[in-house]
């Protein structure tokens, strides 16, 4: 294959760049410049700053648009960190900050079978990555936090209709009529032949992040107990809310 690899961020990802280069050489690849069209690009990701992470997700993209039918794969920080933002982001193969070896035995893996992969250091995030379906059947339910893990880390979510799970899911799931096994039968047939899009995932971790965030939620329940205890508390700031606000002025002030 004709390989190219674009690498961000400090002196280990260069070295770790130039070992995948010599490996990519020794099993007879051919290393092309970025720029060139490619059968297979990999990016080497940063993390350090917020700039790190946006020239991240660039580069990720531009890779898709020199050749839309290479293979794409990206390793590093960025994509170990922000799992869920990478999942987003149409690549055959997400790797973190793990073994390069076994990242270049995926990545040629990926290549021939043109099936999504992912290797992270985290057991769970790999576990949500490289799941096609997330179902659940529940009768009953709470708030589901292991829906919340799948709905933010990109993953198509089928859920039983209850007002608990499609009150979470909204636009970004499909149901099926509780204690209806044939309904769920044809939800499964219909959604496991209907993936999301990379534009469809990118919009639903961006509606979990923006709606079930720890501060999002920590607001929420303070305007339950503000509305419970009484009028007169909704002019005291909670400690909790006057702490990130402190602390969001000290991080624009940076």
């Amino acid at each position: 294959m004709r390989i190219a690899i674009y690498t961000l961020g400090c002196k280990v990802n260069q070295y770790e760049t130039q070992a995948m280069e010599q490996e990519l050489l020794r099993r007879g690849h051919t290393l092309v410049p970025f720029e060139d069209a490619a059968d297979g690009y990999i990016v080497n990701t940063c993390s350090v700053t917020a700039v790190s992470d946006k020239k991240s997700r660039q580069m990720i993209r531009r890779c898709r648009k020199l050749n839309p039918a290479a293979v794409v794969a990206a390793c590093g920080c960025y994509v170990q960190t922000h799992a869920a933002e990478a999942a987003s982001l149409d690549i055959d193969l997400i790797a973190g900050t793990g073994d390069r070896m076994a990242f270049l035995d995926l990545f040629e893996q990926a290549a021939r079978e043109r099936q999504p992969l992912t290797l992270l250091d985290d057991a769970l995030l790999e576990l949500y990555s490289n799941c096609a379906l997330f179902v659940l059947p529940s009768h009953t339910e709470g708030l589901s936090l292991s829906l919340l893990e799948a709905l933010s880390l990109g993953v198509k979510c089928l859920v039983s209709d209850i007002p608990e799970n499609t009150t979470v899911t909204a636009d970004y799931g499909t149901e099926f009529r509780t204690e209806d096994t044939d309904s769920l039968a044809r939800a499964l047939e219909r959604d496991t032949a209907r993936p999301l899009t990379p534009e469809q995932r990118e919009a639903q971790v961006d509606y979990v992040r923006t709606n079930f965030d720890y501060d999002v939620m920590l607001d929420r329940y303070e305007e339950v107990y503000h509305h419970v205890i009484g009028d007169p508390l909704k002019e005291i700031p909670s400690q909790a809310k006057a702490h990130r606000k402190a602390a969001a002025a000290q991080g624009g002030a940076a």
